[in-house]
C-alpha cells in the first residue's frame, strides 16, 4: 500500500490578513519574496519532459529532443472569431531524398542553442549523435542565410514508436510499485 504525501502549495495571489502576505511568505524576507514573484513572471523558461531524457537516454540529449520537439509542434492560434487553428512553427522544407520527398526541418546551426536552450556547440555534437543514432532524427548540412547550416528532420514513426514502449515500460514500472 502506498503513502499518500501530504504536500502544501504556496499560492502568491491569495493574501492573508497577516500583514497582507500568503502564509509561505510570511517566513521570506522581502527580496527573496520579490525574487519569488519575478520568477513567477519570467517567461524565458523551456519545459523537458522526463520522458524524452529516458528515451534518448541522456540529459543533454533528452533537452536537445525537447526543443527539437517544440519547433516541431504546431502552434495553436484563434482567428478573430476565436476559432482555433495550427500553424506551423517551421517554415524552411527541405528535399531529403528520393523516397521522402519534401519535408519540414529546422536550420538552426550549433551555437544557436546555447541562446534557446543553453546548450554549447560540443554538447550539441554529442547530443545530436545520439538521437542520429537511435534514428530520432536526420541532420544534413545546406546553406541557409549564406551559411552551411545542419537542418534537423524529425522522424516522426521512429520517435512515436519510442516514445510509445517508454511510455509502456514505465506503466509497468507503476504497475510494479504499486505492491
Amino acid at each position: 500500500m502506498k503513502k499518500k504525501s501530504k504536500t502544501m502549495t504556496l499560492d502568491i495571489a491569495k493574501k492573508t490578513s497577516l500583514n497582507n502576505k500568503t502564509p509561505g511568505e510570511k517566513y521570506m524576507t522581502p527580496e527573496f519574496t520579490s525574487w519569488v514573484q519575478s520568477e513567477h513572471a519570467n517567461k524565458n523558461v523551456f519545459l523537458v519532459k522526463c520522458l524524452y531524457v529516458d528515451m534518448a537516454g541522456d540529459l543533454i540529449a533528452g533537452l536537445l529532443l525537447s526543443q527539437i520537439l517544440y519547433w516541431f509542434t504546431p502552434s495553436s492560434k484563434s482567428d478573430e472569431k476565436g476559432k482555433l487553428f495550427l500553424v506551423k512553427k517551421l517554415q524552411c522544407v527541405k528535399e531529403f531524398n528520393k523516397s521522402t520527398g519534401k519535408e519540414y526541418c529546422l536550420a538552426k546551426n550549433r551555437e544557436s542553442w546555447w541562446d534557446e536552450c543553453r546548450i554549447k556547440a560540443r554538447q550539441y555534437d554529442r547530443a545530436i549523435k545520439i538521437l542520429v543514432g537511435k534514428k530520432i532524427v536526420r541532420v544534413k548540412n545546406f546553406k541557409f542565410n549564406n551559411q552551411s547550416t545542419p537542418h534537423i528532420f524529425l522522424n516522426q514513426k521512429t520517435f512515436i514508436k519510442l516514445y510509445n514502449e517508454k511510455v509502456a515500460e514505465l506503466k509497468i514500472r507503476e504497475d510494479n510499485d504499486d505492491f
